[in-house]
């Protein structure tokens, strides 16, 4: 798969790794919504999304709509609960 990439504007890390959760702004909206905003809390996305984009077997699909069968405007990958993570951040990520 070839992959084009805009790479981050704000994180430069040679690494990706997770920062901790007590920088986590939550903004309130309307009608009990909410919006939380979590700065740093990952750092070197560059680099994960890299490893993800060519170590993960990506699948596109198409799905009927109305009358038309189309496709689905994304790559898509399905993992079972007890599937080993592609990358261990996923994991240290799942259990924040």
């Amino acid at each position: 798969m070839t992959v084009a990439l805009q790479g981050s504007l704000f994180s430069a890390a040679d690494t990706a790794r997770l920062g901790g959760l007590t920088r986590l702004r939550r903004t309130p909206l309307a009608h009990g919504a909410w919006i939380d905003v979590l700065p740093g809390w990952l750092s070197g996305a560059d680099q994960l999304f890299l490893h993800l984009a060519g170590s993960v077997r990506w699948c596109a699909e198409r799905r009927q709509m109305y009358d038309q069968v189309v496709s689905v405007p994304r790559l898509l990958a399905r993992f079972d609960e007890d599937d080993p993570p592609p990358h261990p951040l996923l994991d240290q990520a799942r259990r924040c």
